[in-house]
């Protein structure tokens, strides 16, 4: 099992990534689902709603996290989300090369 390429707290490692997730975070959830094989528009729609964002988030970095055989747990996942969506966010569409 791996690690993940950038840590969670390294967000501005990719300023465009960074700026993207501040300004249009629904475009880049949906883009890292896509790249997991989920439904784009649904995620989309779906990080802009609350309670359901949270789960979209959790699920989404646990798909990439079992396609790119990263160690974690569920646990990890939801704990990450809430204490910073953000980062997680970051992190996450980092892993499958979001606007890279």
């Amino acid at each position: 099992m791996g690690d993940w390429q950038i840590g969670t707290f390294s967000c501005f490692s990719n300023c465009t990534l960074c700026c993207a997730t501040m300004f249009i975070p629904c475009i880049v959830i949906g883009k890292t689902a896509e790249a997991v094989d989920k439904s784009f528009c649904l995620c989309c729609i779906a990080s802009m709603i609350p309670l359901v964002n949270i789960i979209t988030f959790v699920q989404t970095r646990g798909a990439v996290r079992d396609k790119n055989g990263i160690d974690g747990s569920f646990i990890n996942d939801c704990l990450c989300t809430l204490l910073c969506s953000c980062c997680t966010v970051i992190q996450t569409a980092n892993e499958v090369g979001v606007f890279s």
